[in-house]
């Protein structure tokens, strides 16, 4: 998705997630810290750790893709 969707997209879901429980799949770490209250790291198909992007960033510093 080109940049100007994407954030209409990411508005569109910052503005409902307060209402509804939404799961979203993205390999960009930038994206995942916007949207996400928590965040799950996944790799070989096993959650390797989970928690807010503040905790995620703690335990391995600047989120990078």
């Amino acid at each position: 998705m080109d940049i100007p969707h994407s954030r209409t997209a990411w508005r569109f879901i910052d503005s409902e997630k307060s209402r509804r429980c939404i799961v979203i799949f993205t390999k960009s770490a930038e994206e995942a810290s916007y949207l996400g209250d928590k965040m799950a790291i996944i790799a070989d198909g096993e959650i390797q750790c989970k928690g807010s992007p503040a905790f995620i960033r703690s335990k391995f510093g600047k989120l990078v893709n």
